[in-house]
């Protein structure tokens, strides 16, 4: 009996083909982006105060709790979904089963990470290169900031591939 064609579905997985692990990658991403909530919105809260002299200003309040994780969520999602499949190639034994602590491990890295890369940011960096800005214009900044959002991210994701696996 020949085995399943390449890029076939069995159940809701893709079998072979481009989109191979898929759904390892998207399952991943999901649990990698509940994390980052989970530890992201009670460290905004936490970290407010140093950032608003008046912690209990309502506007700032809901603005660092809600907006930040919310807006940073689909981008987050994203990235993540690409970097996974990419690592889900790169570590085709890995597969995450029983190991939900990787998840976690990975978007809580990814909180600390952003949120201390993005604080050094400025001090290490001078802005975008300028082929970049002569390309983007004023846009160069934001994307720049945005590339450094990603691999800080991406960084605490990537650490929590490396670990080897508990059961081999």
């Amino acid at each position: 009996m020949a085995g399943p064609i390449a890029g076939a579905r069995i159940g809701t997985v893709i079998v072979g083909g481009a989109l191979r692990g898929l759904t390892r990658a998207r399952r991943i991403s999901t649990q990698v982006v509940l994390t980052y909530f989970a530890v992201g919105i009670p460290l905004a809260v936490l970290g407010q105060p140093l950032y608003e002299p008046d912690p209990y200003s309502p506007f700032w309040l809901i603005a660092t709790i809600l907006m930040g994780p919310f807006l940073s969520a689909p981008p987050l999602f994203l990235m993540s979904l690409m970097a996974n499949m990419f690592f889900a190639r790169l570590f085709p034994k890995r597969t995450w089963r029983n190991e939900r602590w990787r998840g976690w491990l990975a978007g809580s890295l990814g909180v600390l990470l952003t949120c201390g890369g993005m604080q050094l940011v400025p001090a290490l960096s001078h802005g975008p290169p300028k082929m970049f800005q002569s390309v983007f214009g004023s846009a160069s900044a934001g994307l720049y900031l945005g590339g450094w959002f990603v691999l800080l991210c991406n960084l605490g994701l990537l650490v929590a591939w490396l670990i080897p696996s508990q059961r081999s």
